[in-house]
């Protein structure tokens, strides 16, 4: 053993290694676990500290795992069988860091708020590296092959947010409806940098299609204009991404070279969605996380429009017949109507207001 040490002490010697050197002469105990020096320990401890949450034991120990390896890869060692064993990091040596460091165990506590932050976002870059990505899109492939499509909530009962009613009443002012307040459906609309509209289409809640009739049993001209879809959550899926690119997005392009915006949801960007975007020739633009309401088309001036629409054709429905039910088969009529309703300058003043055209 001591032959070993000196073996040890003597190699790093003649590489010039001081730190090795200490540690051939320092290891008295431990063995193979004694692999960091008093500085080494101190580095390892301030991050452990560091962490926002108390380390238990495996943290311990994958932490420093990680540290040594960076040290060895740092001094170009690799581990060889006549240099012992490896470190592991094993719970021997776990114990007797711990209370080295001044570290003892206590009961943990949970403690509110919001994770820390990570490191500053560069928005004003990230927005200027979309803006450019997009409007190259609509020069290289010609703005009507540049679409935004966003997700958009409709609910059964679009009823004004203010109304009239005796003052000095205390109460709001009422909205006789026959379904829940949070009853909608999930729209998605999709439009050009030209100014053209793609087919609307609706996801209802369901787990057959036989939760498409409700919509379809005797349905208008507007609402039979619409693609329906239905998941099991009323929201887009993968499935529902999937099929909605082949049906909609691909018959509008025909395989040509497009774009598409999109903002970070998981369905939108998730492995399968991109796999058949790039073999439909279809090339997807994210809208930075966070920067939706001033990047993103339908949002910046289109979706409230077509909200505002919406509500309009609600009052007048209620006005004609105040003790109708509310449906999804006129709920799903009221976005077809308004999204009709946004004229091509309307859909360009969109993109104008994303910066994306000029």
């Amino acid at each position: 053993m001591v032959y070993e040490r000196w073996k040890r002490w003597d190699a790093a010697r003649r590489e010039g290694d001081v730190q090795e050197m200490e540690r051939a002469v320092s290891s008295t105990s431990g063995g193979h676990n004694r692999t960091f020096t008093a500085a080494e320990e101190e580095e390892l401890r301030e991050q452990l500290l560091a962490s926002p949450n108390a380390p238990t034991i495996r943290h311990v120990q994958a932490t420093a795992l990680a540290y040594r390896t960076q040290l060895n890869a740092a001094k170009g060692k690799h581990h060889l069988r006549s240099s012992g064993r490896p470190f592991s990091a094993s719970n021997g040596w776990a114990c007797g860091f711990l209370p080295r460091n001044s570290f003892s165990s206590h009961r943990t506590k949970l403690i509110g708020g919001k994770p820390p932050a990570g490191p500053p976002r560069d928005i004003e870059g990230e927005s200027l590296d979309f803006v450019t990505r997009v409007r190259d899109a609509v020069l290289r492939l010609r703005p009507k092959l540049v679409l935004n499509m966003d997700e958009t909530p409709v609910q059964l009962c679009d009823y004004s947010p203010t109304g009239y009613t005796r003052r000095g009443s205390g109460h709001p002012a009422p909205i006789l409806t026959s379904t829940s307040c949070r009853s909608y459906l999930t729209t998605f609309p999709t439009i050009s940098a030209a100014g053209n509209r793609l087919r609307m289409c609706a996801v209802l809640k369901g787990r057959t299609r036989r939760c498409l009739l409700k919509v379809q049993r005797g349905a208008s001209l507007e609402a039979k204009r619409v693609k329906l879809y239905y998941t099991e959550r009323g929201k887009m899926n993968i499935v529902t991404m999937l099929a909605w690119l082949q049906d909609v997005v691909h018959s509008y392009t025909q395989h040509r070279p497009a774009a598409l915006v999109l903002d970070s949801y998981g369905s939108h960007i998730a492995p399968d969605v991109l796999d058949l975007a790039s073999s439909l020739n279809i090339e997807i633009i994210q809208v930075p996380p966070g920067l939706t309401s001033t990047l993103q088309p339908l949002d910046v001036c289109f979706n409230g429009p077509m909200l505002a629409h919406r509500r309009r054709i609600h009052s007048v429905q209620r006005m004609l017949n105040p003790f109708r039910p509310d449906d999804w088969q006129r709920a799903v009529e009221r976005a077809q109507q308004s999204y009709q309703s946004m004229s091509n300058d309307a859909t360009r003043s969109a993109w104008r207001a994303a910066y994306i055209i000029d």
